[in-house]
């Protein structure tokens, strides 16, 4: 109980303190899979890079210009904010439990 307990109270610290590393951990997680589905797509680890080198050329820019580039409409871009999120944190939670 005091573990689970431990890891709640680490997720909703992250969220409240520490969102810009969750978010850059989310990104990472959602990189390597989004490396992993395109080379399952196109068979070509050459394509799978391209596809990945894409999408972080799309983030080279500024933070708020990046994420309107890619997204098309406002719930994109907040869907987009929340899965990554969502993804980092259940993550970092994860890790986290494993470690205590």
């Amino acid at each position: 109980m005091r573990r689970r307990q431990q890891s709640l109270n680490y997720a909703t610290g992250s969220l409240r303190g520490n969102i810009v590393n969750i978010y850059i951990h989310g990104t990472a997680i959602i990189s390597l899979i989004t490396l992993f589905f395109g080379l399952l797509a196109s068979g070509s680890l050459d394509t799978a890079i391209q596809v990945v080198l894409d999408f972080y050329i799309a983030k080279l820019l500024p933070w708020p210009l990046d994420e309107l580039y890619l997204a098309q409409t406002i719930a994109e871009l907040v869907i987009s904010h929340g899965i990554t999120v969502g993804v980092g944190t259940i993550s970092a939670t994860f890790n986290y439990w494993r470690a205590i």
